[in-house]
Protein backbone atom coordinates (compact mmCIF):
# COMPACT_ATOMS: atom_id res chain seq x y z
CA UNK A 1 0.00 0.00 0.00
CA UNK A 2 2.74 2.38 0.83
CA UNK A 3 4.46 1.88 -2.70
CA UNK A 4 1.13 2.43 -4.32
CA UNK A 5 0.83 6.00 -2.57
CA UNK A 6 4.29 6.91 -3.41
CA UNK A 7 3.93 5.82 -7.23
CA UNK A 8 0.53 7.95 -6.90
CA UNK A 9 2.39 11.00 -5.52
CA UNK A 10 5.31 10.69 -7.75
CA UNK A 11 3.11 10.89 -10.89
CA UNK A 12 0.98 13.36 -9.29
CA UNK A 13 4.17 15.66 -9.04
CA UNK A 14 5.06 15.25 -12.76
CA UNK A 15 1.93 16.15 -14.01
CA UNK A 16 1.37 19.20 -11.93
CA UNK A 17 4.51 19.70 -13.37
CA UNK A 18 3.63 19.80 -17.05
CA UNK A 19 0.62 20.95 -15.88
CA UNK A 20 1.78 24.42 -14.74
CA UNK A 21 4.09 24.95 -17.67
CA UNK A 22 0.80 24.41 -19.74
CA UNK A 23 -1.03 27.16 -17.88
CA UNK A 24 1.28 29.28 -19.14
CA UNK A 25 0.66 28.90 -22.33
CA UNK A 26 2.86 26.54 -24.02
CA UNK A 27 2.91 23.34 -24.91
CA UNK A 28 4.57 20.29 -23.29
CA UNK A 29 6.36 17.79 -24.78
CA UNK A 30 6.31 14.53 -23.04
CA UNK A 31 7.85 11.08 -24.50
CA UNK A 32 8.21 8.13 -21.99
CA UNK A 33 11.65 5.65 -22.37
CA UNK A 34 12.46 2.44 -20.42
CA UNK A 35 15.93 3.34 -18.76
CA UNK A 36 17.16 1.30 -16.67
CA UNK A 37 13.82 -0.55 -15.73
CA UNK A 38 12.22 2.58 -15.19
CA UNK A 39 9.20 4.49 -17.45
CA UNK A 40 11.32 7.32 -17.48
CA UNK A 41 8.92 10.60 -18.12
CA UNK A 42 11.41 12.80 -20.41
CA UNK A 43 9.57 16.42 -21.08
CA UNK A 44 10.82 20.12 -22.37
CA UNK A 45 8.71 22.81 -23.71
CA UNK A 46 9.15 26.80 -24.31
CA UNK A 47 8.03 28.43 -21.59
CA UNK A 48 8.27 31.98 -22.84
CA UNK A 49 10.41 33.19 -26.35
CA UNK A 50 13.48 32.98 -24.08
CA UNK A 51 13.38 30.26 -21.90
CA UNK A 52 13.59 26.33 -22.64
CA UNK A 53 11.60 23.74 -19.43
CA UNK A 54 13.25 20.48 -19.31
CA UNK A 55 12.38 17.86 -17.11
CA UNK A 56 12.66 14.05 -15.93
CA UNK A 57 10.55 11.89 -13.73
CA UNK A 58 9.78 8.61 -12.68
CA UNK A 59 7.00 6.77 -10.45
CA UNK A 60 8.94 5.44 -7.63
CA UNK A 61 9.88 8.30 -5.58
CA UNK A 62 13.05 7.04 -3.98
CA UNK A 63 15.15 6.47 -7.37
CA UNK A 64 17.56 9.46 -8.11
CA UNK A 65 16.59 11.40 -11.33
CA UNK A 66 19.14 13.85 -13.51
CA UNK A 67 17.98 16.58 -16.23
CA UNK A 68 20.56 18.43 -17.87
CA UNK A 69 20.34 20.47 -21.45
CA UNK A 70 22.35 21.83 -23.98
CA UNK A 71 20.80 24.95 -26.21
CA UNK A 72 22.16 26.92 -29.11
CA UNK A 73 20.94 29.89 -29.89
CA UNK A 74 20.89 33.01 -32.41
CA UNK A 75 21.81 36.24 -31.16
CA UNK A 76 23.77 39.64 -32.31
CA UNK A 77 25.01 37.96 -35.32
CA UNK A 78 26.66 35.31 -33.08
CA UNK A 79 25.40 31.58 -32.19
CA UNK A 80 25.50 31.19 -28.30
CA UNK A 81 25.75 27.91 -26.43
CA UNK A 82 24.31 27.83 -23.20
CA UNK A 83 22.82 24.95 -20.43
CA UNK A 84 21.10 23.96 -17.32
CA UNK A 85 20.46 21.14 -15.09
CA UNK A 86 19.08 19.75 -11.89
CA UNK A 87 18.97 16.17 -10.19
CA UNK A 88 16.82 15.31 -7.13
CA UNK A 89 14.29 12.54 -6.65
CA UNK A 90 11.56 10.99 -8.38
CA UNK A 91 10.69 14.28 -10.66
CA UNK A 92 12.84 17.08 -11.56
CA UNK A 93 13.21 20.24 -14.07
CA UNK A 94 15.62 22.42 -15.29
CA UNK A 95 15.15 26.19 -17.00
CA UNK A 96 17.76 27.16 -19.94
CA UNK A 97 17.39 30.37 -20.59
CA UNK A 98 18.21 32.77 -22.99
CA UNK A 99 19.27 36.39 -24.00
CA UNK A 100 16.91 36.97 -27.36
CA UNK A 101 17.36 35.91 -30.74
CA UNK A 102 16.03 32.37 -31.90
CA UNK A 103 16.31 28.93 -30.48
CA UNK A 104 18.38 26.64 -32.69
CA UNK A 105 19.11 23.61 -31.14
CA UNK A 106 18.33 21.62 -27.73
CA UNK A 107 19.90 18.35 -26.88
CA UNK A 108 18.80 16.76 -23.52
CA UNK A 109 20.33 14.23 -21.36
CA UNK A 110 18.24 12.50 -18.42
CA UNK A 111 19.16 9.83 -15.79
CA UNK A 112 17.76 7.16 -13.68
CA UNK A 113 20.40 6.29 -11.12
CA UNK A 114 22.92 6.00 -13.46
CA UNK A 115 21.49 4.75 -16.63
CA UNK A 116 21.29 7.88 -19.38
CA UNK A 117 18.90 8.70 -22.35
CA UNK A 118 20.03 11.60 -24.50
CA UNK A 119 17.39 12.95 -26.71
CA UNK A 120 18.98 14.95 -29.78
CA UNK A 121 18.03 17.94 -30.81
CA UNK A 122 15.47 17.04 -34.24
CA UNK A 123 13.86 15.09 -31.86
CA UNK A 124 12.62 18.11 -29.92
CA UNK A 125 12.43 20.18 -33.20
CA UNK A 126 10.34 17.54 -34.83
CA UNK A 127 7.86 17.61 -31.53
CA UNK A 128 7.92 20.98 -32.14
CA UNK A 129 9.21 22.20 -28.64
CA UNK A 130 11.41 25.15 -30.56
Amino acid sequence: MKKIFKRIAAMSAAVMMMASISSMGVSAVTVTYSVGGYGLQCGASKTTDNGLFISSAVTDQSVTVNVSGKAKYYYNNKYITTGNGNSGKAAITAVISKKGGSWISLDTQHMVNSKIKYISSSIWKALEVF
